[in-house]
């Protein structure tokens, strides 16, 4: 409560007032207890967050240094198809989807019209939720005046938008792999920091720790200096599962309700 009223108070106040930049982030930090955080240019300059999401708004300027060019070191789209008469091209050692420059980005970004820019990086987030974890890791603030900024707001972002190959469906456990294992190449590569934030994915499988992406998880971990953040997700007082314990030649009867609006179901034995 005490969060939300500081909230409140800086929205009704940011326009008579200019905080300083350590009260600005005060109220973030203050969400998820980590008042002690050092968020300082030095402590998170030189770390990467890695984003595998439905993509992001590379344009939104929490996602831009004041001179307004980008903060992304790197954009793989994943739903994009290469085009090398475009320049388009998957990213080395991968099939997938187009990888964008920080260069091509930046040349997007002096567009005139959303037009124009989607001609040169046509890579959208439809959702906004990769968007909006971004903006909570480390959006910079620059749409709000400092007033929202995420935890490292000085670091430098690698953002992949997860592909499927149904257009319809979510993305396999290939798609989150594949952009697992890029970030973390990249990251071993430059020898830089990575954090991981991998706030998209599903409740399949049997949430043992011994699934393939589990395991590749706790792997990469690992490797360099990465640190991987996984969503809990928002089920969680939801009656997803179901169990019965039978004996022999016994069976048990257990029921599961869908909804009109839903037009395909997933059952996991």
């Amino acid at each position: 409560q005490e969060i939300k009223e500081k909230k409140k108070k800086s929205l009704e106040e940011a326009e008579e007032t200019e905080d300083s930049e350590e009260e600005k982030t005060e109220w973030n930090l203050q969400a998820i207890r980590a008042e002690n955080l050092d968020v300082s240019k030095d402590a998170n300059g030189k770390i990467k967050v890695a984003v595998l999401d439905s993509g992001i708004d590379y344009a939104h300027p929490d996602f831009c240094n004041p001179d307004k060019t980008t903060r992304l070191v790197a954009l793989w789209d994943q739903t994009i198809l290469a085009d090398p008469s475009a320049g388009r091209f998957a990213p080395v050692g991968y099939s997938q989807g187009t990888l964008f420059s920080p260069e091509q980005i930046n040349v997007a970004l002096q567009a005139d019209t959303f037009e124009q820019r989607m001609e040169l990086v046509p890579s959208t987030d439809v959702t906004g939720h990769g968007t909006h974890v971004a903006g909570i890791a480390a959006g910079n603030g620059r749409a709000s005046g400092g007033l929202y900024r995420g935890v490292a707001p000085e670091s430098s972002l690698l953002a992949v938008k997860l592909g499927s190959p149904d257009p319809k469906g979510f993305p396999n456990t290939i798609e989150l792999m594949q952009a697992g294992d890029f970030s973390v190449r990249y990251a071993i590569e430059h020898t830089v920091p990575l954090v991981i934030n991998l706030s998209f994915g599903n409740t399949y499988g049997s949430h043992s720790g011994t699934s393939l992406l589990e395991t590749y998880l706790d792997y990469v971990s690992n490797l360099g200096r990465i640190n991987i953040v996984v969503g809990s997700g928002n089920e969680g007082n939801n009656g997803g599962h179901a169990s019965a314990r039978l004996a022999s030649l016994e069976s048990a009867r257990i029921e599961f309700a869908v909804g009109n609006y839903e037009s395909s179901l997933s059952i996991q034995i």
